[in-house]
Protein backbone atom coordinates (compact mmCIF):
# COMPACT_ATOMS: atom_id res chain seq x y z
CA UNK A 1 0.00 0.00 0.00
CA UNK A 2 2.54 2.45 1.12
CA UNK A 3 5.00 1.58 -1.94
CA UNK A 4 2.00 1.99 -4.71
CA UNK A 5 1.48 5.60 -3.01
CA UNK A 6 4.77 5.87 -3.46
CA UNK A 7 5.12 5.06 -6.78
CA UNK A 8 1.90 6.69 -7.66
CA UNK A 9 3.24 10.16 -5.91
CA UNK A 10 6.57 9.69 -7.98
CA UNK A 11 5.02 9.60 -11.20
CA UNK A 12 2.76 12.25 -10.22
CA UNK A 13 5.67 14.39 -9.61
CA UNK A 14 7.01 13.47 -12.92
CA UNK A 15 3.75 14.05 -14.85
CA UNK A 16 3.51 17.60 -13.42
CA UNK A 17 7.25 17.99 -14.27
CA UNK A 18 6.82 17.38 -17.63
CA UNK A 19 3.78 19.84 -17.83
CA UNK A 20 5.38 22.08 -15.98
CA UNK A 21 8.82 22.36 -18.84
CA UNK A 22 5.70 22.69 -21.92
CA UNK A 23 3.77 25.10 -20.31
CA UNK A 24 7.55 26.90 -19.14
CA UNK A 25 8.40 26.54 -23.28
CA UNK A 26 5.09 27.58 -24.67
CA UNK A 27 5.39 30.80 -22.70
CA UNK A 28 8.89 32.00 -23.95
CA UNK A 29 8.27 30.12 -27.76
CA UNK A 30 5.30 31.45 -28.66
CA UNK A 31 3.76 35.05 -29.38
CA UNK A 32 1.10 36.90 -28.35
CA UNK A 33 -0.74 36.97 -31.67
CA UNK A 34 -3.79 35.83 -31.76
CA UNK A 35 -4.03 35.58 -28.12
CA UNK A 36 -4.36 38.99 -26.96
CA UNK A 37 -8.02 39.08 -26.74
CA UNK A 38 -8.17 35.94 -24.45
CA UNK A 39 -5.49 37.38 -22.39
CA UNK A 40 -7.37 40.21 -21.36
CA UNK A 41 -10.32 38.04 -20.99
CA UNK A 42 -8.91 36.43 -17.60
CA UNK A 43 -7.00 39.36 -16.54
CA UNK A 44 -10.29 41.03 -16.18
CA UNK A 45 -12.12 37.50 -14.34
CA UNK A 46 -8.88 36.82 -12.52
CA UNK A 47 -7.66 40.59 -12.02
CA UNK A 48 -10.54 43.42 -12.08
CA UNK A 49 -13.51 40.84 -10.91
CA UNK A 50 -11.20 40.06 -7.86
CA UNK A 51 -10.28 43.41 -6.64
CA UNK A 52 -12.73 44.54 -4.20
CA UNK A 53 -12.95 40.97 -2.05
CA UNK A 54 -8.54 41.27 -1.94
CA UNK A 55 -8.51 45.04 -0.51
CA UNK A 56 -11.35 44.36 1.75
CA UNK A 57 -9.64 41.12 3.23
CA UNK A 58 -5.88 42.75 3.42
CA UNK A 59 -7.24 46.15 5.03
CA UNK A 60 -9.14 43.99 7.61
CA UNK A 61 -5.92 41.89 8.10
CA UNK A 62 -3.55 45.04 8.54
CA UNK A 63 -6.05 47.00 10.89
CA UNK A 64 -5.66 43.76 12.85
CA UNK A 65 -2.24 44.38 12.18
CA UNK A 66 -1.96 47.65 13.47
CA UNK A 67 -4.16 47.72 16.68
CA UNK A 68 -1.83 44.46 17.55
CA UNK A 69 1.71 46.14 17.11
CA UNK A 70 -0.08 49.33 18.48
CA UNK A 71 -0.12 47.39 21.40
CA UNK A 72 2.89 46.01 22.29
CA UNK A 73 5.12 48.20 20.54
CA UNK A 74 3.72 51.00 23.27
CA UNK A 75 4.41 48.27 26.22
CA UNK A 76 8.22 48.08 25.05
CA UNK A 77 8.67 51.34 23.02
CA UNK A 78 6.52 54.66 23.58
CA UNK A 79 7.41 55.56 19.94
CA UNK A 80 4.10 56.25 17.84
CA UNK A 81 6.22 56.44 14.36
CA UNK A 82 7.31 53.34 14.30
CA UNK A 83 3.40 52.01 14.22
CA UNK A 84 2.62 52.77 10.60
CA UNK A 85 6.69 52.05 9.77
CA UNK A 86 6.41 48.42 10.78
CA UNK A 87 3.34 47.86 9.73
CA UNK A 88 4.02 49.05 5.83
CA UNK A 89 7.28 47.08 5.93
CA UNK A 90 5.18 43.61 6.95
CA UNK A 91 2.53 44.28 4.18
CA UNK A 92 4.97 45.07 1.63
CA UNK A 93 7.33 42.25 1.42
CA UNK A 94 4.40 39.43 3.42
CA UNK A 95 0.86 39.94 3.83
CA UNK A 96 0.24 41.50 0.37
CA UNK A 97 1.54 39.12 -1.97
CA UNK A 98 0.52 35.71 0.05
CA UNK A 99 -3.05 37.11 0.97
CA UNK A 100 -3.67 38.15 -2.48
CA UNK A 101 -2.42 35.16 -3.48
CA UNK A 102 -4.57 32.82 -0.79
CA UNK A 103 -7.74 34.34 -2.78
CA UNK A 104 -6.27 33.89 -6.07
CA UNK A 105 -5.67 30.31 -5.11
CA UNK A 106 -9.16 29.51 -3.99
CA UNK A 107 -11.19 31.29 -6.56
CA UNK A 108 -9.50 31.39 -9.82
CA UNK A 109 -7.50 28.27 -8.80
CA UNK A 110 -10.54 26.44 -8.30
CA UNK A 111 -12.40 27.75 -11.20
CA UNK A 112 -10.17 27.19 -13.77
CA UNK A 113 -9.75 23.47 -12.81
CA UNK A 114 -13.63 23.25 -12.44
CA UNK A 115 -13.65 24.50 -16.07
CA UNK A 116 -10.84 22.34 -17.62
CA UNK A 117 -12.30 19.31 -15.99
CA UNK A 118 -15.49 19.64 -17.10
CA UNK A 119 -14.34 19.57 -21.02
CA UNK A 120 -12.72 17.11 -19.88
CA UNK A 121 -15.84 14.66 -18.60
CA UNK A 122 -17.58 16.19 -21.59
CA UNK A 123 -15.13 15.25 -23.96
CA UNK A 124 -14.27 18.82 -25.37
CA UNK A 125 -10.77 18.10 -24.81
CA UNK A 126 -11.11 15.17 -27.15
CA UNK A 127 -12.59 17.19 -30.15
CA UNK A 128 -10.06 19.91 -29.70
CA UNK A 129 -7.16 17.11 -29.90
CA UNK A 130 -8.81 15.63 -32.72
CA UNK A 131 -9.20 19.23 -34.49
CA UNK A 132 -4.91 19.15 -33.64
CA UNK A 133 -5.31 22.16 -31.12
CA UNK A 134 -2.63 22.43 -28.81
CA UNK A 135 -4.37 22.38 -25.15
CA UNK A 136 -0.90 24.03 -23.42
CA UNK A 137 -1.08 26.34 -26.02
CA UNK A 138 -5.07 27.19 -25.88
CA UNK A 139 -6.02 26.88 -22.31
CA UNK A 140 -2.89 26.70 -20.36
CA UNK A 141 -1.04 29.55 -21.91
CA UNK A 142 -3.48 31.96 -22.03
CA UNK A 143 -4.56 31.72 -18.13
CA UNK A 144 -1.04 32.01 -16.89
CA UNK A 145 -0.10 35.33 -18.81
CA UNK A 146 -3.60 36.91 -17.48
CA UNK A 147 -3.08 35.57 -13.96
CA UNK A 148 0.57 36.51 -13.96
CA UNK A 149 -0.43 40.29 -15.11
CA UNK A 150 -3.45 40.02 -12.77
CA UNK A 151 -1.81 39.01 -9.51
CA UNK A 152 1.29 41.68 -9.85
CA UNK A 153 -1.46 44.13 -10.56
CA UNK A 154 -3.77 43.00 -7.99
CA UNK A 155 -1.26 42.92 -4.89
CA UNK A 156 -0.27 46.18 -5.82
CA UNK A 157 -3.57 47.25 -5.78
CA UNK A 158 -3.99 45.64 -2.15
CA UNK A 159 -1.57 46.30 -0.94
CA UNK A 160 -2.04 50.22 -1.29
CA UNK A 161 -5.59 49.99 -1.15
CA UNK A 162 -5.00 48.33 2.47
CA UNK A 163 -2.32 51.27 3.87
CA UNK A 164 -4.72 53.72 2.65
CA UNK A 165 -7.68 52.20 3.80
CA UNK A 166 -6.24 51.67 7.32
CA UNK A 167 -4.78 54.63 7.57
CA UNK A 168 -7.86 56.79 8.15
CA UNK A 169 -9.63 54.05 9.92
CA UNK A 170 -7.61 53.11 12.72
CA UNK A 171 -5.38 56.43 13.33
CA UNK A 172 -8.40 58.00 15.06
CA UNK A 173 -8.47 54.89 17.68
CA UNK A 174 -4.69 55.05 18.24
CA UNK A 175 -4.78 58.76 18.60
CA UNK A 176 -2.99 59.60 15.76
CA UNK A 177 -3.86 61.41 12.64
CA UNK A 178 -4.21 60.54 9.30
CA UNK A 179 -1.24 62.52 8.10
CA UNK A 180 0.90 61.20 11.14
CA UNK A 181 -0.05 58.14 9.47
CA UNK A 182 0.29 58.60 5.90
CA UNK A 183 3.95 60.82 6.59
CA UNK A 184 5.08 57.50 8.78
CA UNK A 185 4.21 54.99 6.29
CA UNK A 186 7.27 54.13 4.58
CA UNK A 187 9.96 55.41 7.54
CA UNK A 188 11.57 52.39 7.00
CA UNK A 189 10.65 50.94 3.59
CA UNK A 190 13.13 50.79 0.38
CA UNK A 191 13.08 50.29 -3.01
CA UNK A 192 13.72 46.65 -2.44
CA UNK A 193 10.87 46.06 -0.45
CA UNK A 194 8.52 46.68 -3.36
CA UNK A 195 10.27 45.12 -5.74
CA UNK A 196 10.10 41.79 -3.50
CA UNK A 197 6.37 42.13 -3.16
CA UNK A 198 6.06 42.27 -7.19
CA UNK A 199 8.43 39.56 -7.22
CA UNK A 200 6.31 37.57 -5.22
CA UNK A 201 3.14 38.48 -6.96
CA UNK A 202 4.43 37.30 -10.08
CA UNK A 203 5.80 34.20 -9.34
CA UNK A 204 2.65 33.07 -6.90
CA UNK A 205 0.46 34.24 -10.31
CA UNK A 206 2.79 32.04 -12.32
CA UNK A 207 2.31 29.07 -10.27
CA UNK A 208 -1.23 29.00 -8.95
CA UNK A 209 -2.71 28.21 -13.25
CA UNK A 210 0.04 25.46 -13.82
CA UNK A 211 -1.44 23.57 -10.75
CA UNK A 212 -5.28 24.55 -11.62
CA UNK A 213 -4.53 23.50 -15.36
CA UNK A 214 -2.43 20.62 -14.18
CA UNK A 215 -5.72 19.21 -11.89
CA UNK A 216 -7.80 19.88 -13.95
CA UNK A 217 -6.48 18.03 -17.21
CA UNK A 218 -5.81 14.94 -15.04
CA UNK A 219 -8.81 15.03 -13.20
CA UNK A 220 -11.26 11.75 -13.06
CA UNK A 221 -14.26 11.94 -15.10
CA UNK A 222 -17.69 12.81 -13.34
CA UNK A 223 -19.05 14.50 -10.82
CA UNK A 224 -16.82 13.53 -8.11
CA UNK A 225 -13.72 13.81 -10.29
CA UNK A 226 -14.22 17.72 -10.81
CA UNK A 227 -14.83 18.33 -7.48
CA UNK A 228 -11.82 16.18 -5.96
CA UNK A 229 -9.47 17.71 -8.17
CA UNK A 230 -10.59 21.13 -7.38
CA UNK A 231 -10.17 20.56 -3.90
CA UNK A 232 -6.55 19.29 -4.51
CA UNK A 233 -6.19 22.52 -6.28
CA UNK A 234 -6.60 24.65 -3.91
CA UNK A 235 -5.08 22.66 -1.34
CA UNK A 236 -1.72 22.44 -3.55
CA UNK A 237 -1.85 26.25 -4.49
CA UNK A 238 -1.72 26.77 -0.73
CA UNK A 239 0.75 25.04 0.42
CA UNK A 240 2.79 25.79 -2.66
CA UNK A 241 2.26 29.65 -2.08
CA UNK A 242 3.35 29.54 1.61
CA UNK A 243 6.30 27.05 0.55
CA UNK A 244 7.64 29.57 -2.38
CA UNK A 245 7.20 32.48 0.05
CA UNK A 246 9.51 31.26 2.03
CA UNK A 247 11.75 30.23 -0.22
CA UNK A 248 11.92 33.78 -2.25
CA UNK A 249 11.47 35.65 1.62
CA UNK A 250 15.53 32.91 2.62
CA UNK A 251 16.96 33.99 -0.90
CA UNK A 252 15.90 37.70 -0.80
CA UNK A 253 17.87 38.29 2.66
CA UNK A 254 20.69 35.68 2.32
CA UNK A 255 22.02 37.63 -1.41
Amino acid sequence: MVGRRVNGGIAGLGRFTWFLGGTLTHLVSQSLRGRAESVIHHIWIMGVLGTPSAVLSLAFLTAVLIYELAFHLRLIVPQDAMIPSFTSLLVLRELGAVVTAMLLGSRVGAAITAEIATMKSTRQLDALELCGVNLIDFLVVPRVLGCVIASVCLTCLATGGALLITAFTTSQSLGLTPRFFLTHLFLFAEPGDLTICVVKGALFGLTIPIVACFRGLNASSGSEGVGSASTRTVVENSVLVILLDFLVSWLWYAI
